[in-house]
């Protein structure tokens, strides 16, 4: 700074911002013809740019090279990321669309929208007429966004919905519980994109239980059984598998009931 003002530098309104002129170039201009890049490493813009002085009619030319290094000093990755991309989108018309555009297409919406998860879910022991589906939509509506992400993670295992229904590959489905009391919690099944529902006494339980399932089991339960081993699914009889689980969890869940009610007894 003092041989910037030494040089007279023009810094009218003591903002730190200096003025460059071909007068003080050689005390505010660059170096050499280097520049550093996104790790700190000083890059050389030509050759032997280290020992090359930037003479005042160079400036622009500095400032294309330098900008030209910062733009393609990551081309490697990004060519890595559109060859990927192109494996699942059509690379050719991503110059359509924004960067806030192609991520909603390819990613979904990041607001969860309630009533697009309704027109896409199906019913299984549960009629949508009763009052247990009620209470569970309305819950749905009613809590925060963080938590119906959470709820998606839950029972799909992403945190985002289609644009669509038609891009669904998955119907959403609400099951009935083989076990029905304030006790129990929610189960869902990632893989098919089910859960089961107790029928609950009020629609305060119910929010209690399922806010407590979403934010409690993150876990990608078929991933891995109890004992920390690959669980080894038959790709033929997932379906069939994931029911026999719920039953044996019910099992263990009227079990546990009855010892509770044991216990209270006099």
């Amino acid at each position: 700074a003092a041989a910037a003002a030494a040089a007279g530098a023009v810094d009218d309104d003591d903002s730190g911002v200096v003025v460059v002129t071909e007068e003080n170039w050689e005390y505010v201009g660059p170096e050499s013809w280097v520049f550093q890049n996104a790790a700190g490493v000083e890059v050389p813009l030509v050759a032997d740019g280290a020992a090359k002085p930037v003479q005042w009619a160079e400036r622009h030319a500095f400032v294309r090279a330098a900008l030209q290094m910062r733009v393609n000093e990551v081309a490697q990755q990004v060519d890595a990321i559109r060859r990927g991309l192109a494996t699942v989108v059509p690379v050719n018309l991503l110059s359509f669309f924004t960067a806030t555009e192609v991520e909603r297409r390819v990613c979904g919406e990041r607001q969860i929208d309630v009533q697009l998860l309704r027109q896409v879910t199906r019913y299984s022991g549960l009629r949508p007429d009763e009052q247990t589906v009620k209470w569970f939509w309305e819950v749905m509506e009613a809590l925060p966004e963080k938590h119906k992400e959470l709820y998606l993670r839950f029972v799909w295992g992403r945190s985002r919905l289609p644009l669509r229904a038609e891009d669904f590959s998955q119907s959403h489905v609400l099951m009935s519980s083989a076990v029905n009391n304030d006790h129990v919690l929610p189960v869902s099944h990632t893989c098919f994109f089910q859960v089961h529902i107790p029928r609950y006494s009020s629609k305060a339980v119910l929010r209690r239980k399922l806010v407590y399932a979403i934010t409690n089991g993150l876990a990608i339960d078929t991933d891995y059984d109890v004992r920390g081993e690959a669980a080894g699914f038959d790709d033929d009889n997932d379906e069939a598998s994931a029911h026999r689980d719920a039953e044996a969890l019910s099992a263990e869940q009227r079990e546990l009931e009855r010892r509770v009610a044991a216990q209270q007894t006099p």
